[in-house]
């Protein structure tokens, strides 16, 4: 994800740039990006819990959709 997230700004850039992007297009770019924004503060990939919740939801469990990561 931070790769994606790299690409995504360096291609924002580049149209802003060229002049491709205007102001309302680079509003939209923001919106999209702003989903990205957990993944740009996380310290540490947890992947056992990853791993876990993959578990619980191919078991059909649904509680792990609304659980709090820990941390």
């Amino acid at each position: 994800m931070p790769g994606e997230i790299r690409l995504s700004l360096l291609q924002m850039a580049e149209e802003i740039e060229a002049g491709d992007l205007d102001l309302e297009a680079i509003r939209d770019q923001v919106e999209s990006l702003e989903s990205l924004r957990p993944w740009l503060s996380l310290e540490q990939f947890d992947r056992r819990s990853v791993n876990q919740r993959l578990r619980d939801y191919a078991e059909g469990e649904r509680q792990w959709l609304f659980a709090q990561p820990e941390g």
